[in-house]
């Protein structure tokens, strides 16, 4: 929603859309607000030959290995146990998920949950279970938040929140030194409260990444996707 693509390789936030609560448009931004090489390594992003490393070079790695095993566990678990319904009908319908949950965020609350009562009931289940507590705690509240990002009632306040605190000063550093400042790009991108963002970002694009599939992947994924709604 709001992202629409133009020619060549550059999207761009609509301004018609506007965040829910605080009716303020969301900024125009394209590829070229952030760092040239950036820009150039996601020039070729939809064909199969896009080179990965380079992309990882170019934004200097702005994860660490917890916040990468925290982003492929969160994508495994994001969606355990669903039942097919939105939170809506849920909610609703008086299910015991949204009574456990008091109607908030209440299927994805459930997945992170279940996710890691599946560790502590089976031994042999238990992924966690060598880790020192506070990398533990440091890992299990990584997954917890991108889990619960992809509630999509709070999506214009996730991007907004990635544009102003990612985004824009980015392309402050590009109008300020020209080329852009290596070490003033890392400080954004590395930040803890940054790379919070960077990991909801994250899960989120993969969440809605089916229009990126192949076309008869993509339509029978909606197929689907519809016949479930209508379910309900």
């Amino acid at each position: 929603d709001g992202l629409r693509r133009l020619s060549g390789n550059e999207y761009i936030f609509s301004s018609k859309h506007v965040h829910p609560s605080s009716g303020h448009p969301i900024s125009s931004l394209s590829l070229s607000d952030i760092p040239p090489r950036i820009a150039q390594a996601m020039e070729n992003e939809e064909d199969w030959e896009f080179d990965i490393f380079e992309l990882e070079a170019a934004t200097h790695k702005s994860l660490e290995p917890i916040d990468e095993v925290a982003a492929l566990i969160a994508a495994t678990v994001h969606d355990v146990d669903h039942p097919g319904r939105t939170n809506s009908f849920l909610c609703n319908a008086g299910s015991e998920l949204a009574i456990l949950y008091n109607d908030t965020a209440v299927l994805e609350s459930h997945h992170a949950a279940l996710a890691f009562q599946l560790t502590t009931r089976d031994d042999k289940c238990n992924i966690f279970k060598n880790m020192e507590r506070n990398e533990y705690r440091t890992l299990r509240q990584a997954i917890i938040d991108m889990v619960l990002a992809t509630e999509m009632t709070k999506h214009f306040e996730h991007v907004n929140k990635f544009v102003n605190s990612i985004n824009k000063p980015l392309t402050a550093v590009e109008e300020n030194e020209g080329t852009g400042d290596d070490d003033a790009v890392k400080t954004v991108l590395t930040s803890p409260e940054n790379r919070i963002l960077i990991k909801r970002m994250l899960i989120k694009c993969a969440d809605i990444s089916n229009p990126c599939r192949a076309l008869e992947q993509c339509i029978e994924w909606a197929g689907r996707i519809s016949e479930e709604y209508f379910a309900q």
